[in-house]
C-alpha cells in the first residue's frame, strides 16, 4: 500500500480532498488516514516539520502501518535557475545540505554510512510522475500562468531558508532546484527499508528575503497542486 505523506496538516488535507476516507488510526500523536483513490487503498498522513519528525513518522508508516511505497507531497522553496514560485519539482534525488562530516574527509552533505551524498528516487515512481505531470489539471496561479514542472535534486535541512546569501551558498555547493525541511530524511528512511519513494514539491516561494510572506500567500494553492500531482502519480502506479 502506498503512503502519501506531507509535513503539514494543510498539505495532508489537500491530498485528502481527493481521497475517500474509510478509517483513521491513531498512535500517540500520529494519525493515519486509510482511504481509497480510484478504488485503490492508500494511506495519507502528516509527519510534522523537520527531519526528525519526518523520519520518525516515515518509519512508522512503513514499519507499523504497512506502507510499501512512499510519495512525499508538499510545498518548498525554489532555488534553481529558472524556477518560479508556483512551479513544481519531481525529485530525482535528495541531499541533506546541513549534514557535515567534512572533518573526517567526507563531502558536505555526505552520510558516512552508506557513504553517499544523494539518495536517488525510485525510477518507476519518477517516470510515473512525469506521465502524470503531462496530464494534470493544475489550479491556476495568481498571475494566471500554468506552473512549470521541473525534475532534479532537492536539498533538505532543519531551517526555513529565507536569505539570498544562503540560497547562493546552497546552490553553489550542492546545485539543486529546491530546499525544504523533510524530503531527504524521508528518502533515507525509505531507502534503508528498501521501499520505493518519490518526493513532489510545489514552490510556495523562492527562499529569498520575502520567503515568509510569499509562503503565507501561496502555500495553500501550492499544496493543492502538489497534491494533484501526487494523486495523479498514484494513479499511474496502479
Amino acid at each position: 500500500m502506498i503512503a502519501i505523506l506531507s509535513a503539514l496538516a494543510s498539505e495532508r488535507d489537500a491530498v485528502l480532498e481527493g481521497v475517500h476516507v474509510d478509517r483513521v488510526v491513531r498512535k500517540a500523536a500520529f494519525r493515519v488516514f486509510y482511504g481509497r483513490h480510484q478504488g485503490v487503498e492508500l494511506m495519507v498522513a502528516a509527519t510534522g516539520i523537520g527531519k526528525v519528525s519526518a523520519s520518525a513518522r516515515a518509519q512508522a508508516a512503513i514499519g507499523e502501518f504497512g506502507a510499501t511505497g512512499v510519495i512525499f507531497s508538499g510545498v518548498a522553496g525554489g532555488i534553481g535557475e529558472g524556477v518560479r514560485a508556483g512551479d513544481l519539482v519531481i525529485a530525482t534525488e535528495t541531499v541533506q545540505h546541513d549534514f557535515d562530516c567534512t572533518v573526517f574527509g567526507y563531502q558536505p552533505g555526505e552520510v558516512p554510512r552508506p557513504g553517499s551524498l544523494a539518495v536517488a528516487s525510485d525510477g518507476t515512481y519518477v517516470e510515473a510522475a512525469r506521465r502524470a505531470a503531462a496530464r494534470c489539471a493544475w489550479e491556476a496561479l495568481p498571475d494566471g500562468r500554468r506552473p512549470a514542472v521541473h525534475q532534479g535534486r532537492i536539498l533538505t535541512g532543519d531551517q526555513f531558508v529565507c536569505s539570498e546569501e544562503t540560497v547562493a551558498r546552497l546552490a553553489g555547493t550542492f546545485g539543486g532546484l529546491s530546499v525544504d525541511m523533510e524530503s531527504a530524511a524521508v528518502a533515507q528512511v525509505a531507502s534503508w527499508n528498501e521501499v520505493p519513494f518519490l518526493v513532489i514539491r510545489s514552490f510556495s516561494d523562492t527562499a529569498g528575503g520575502d520567503a515568509p510572506a510569499a509562503f503565507r500567500g501561496l502555500s495553500e494553492l501550492a499544496a493543492r497542486n502538489s497534491a494533484r500531482l501526487a494523486l495523479a502519480t498514484f494513479e499511474e502506479l496502479l
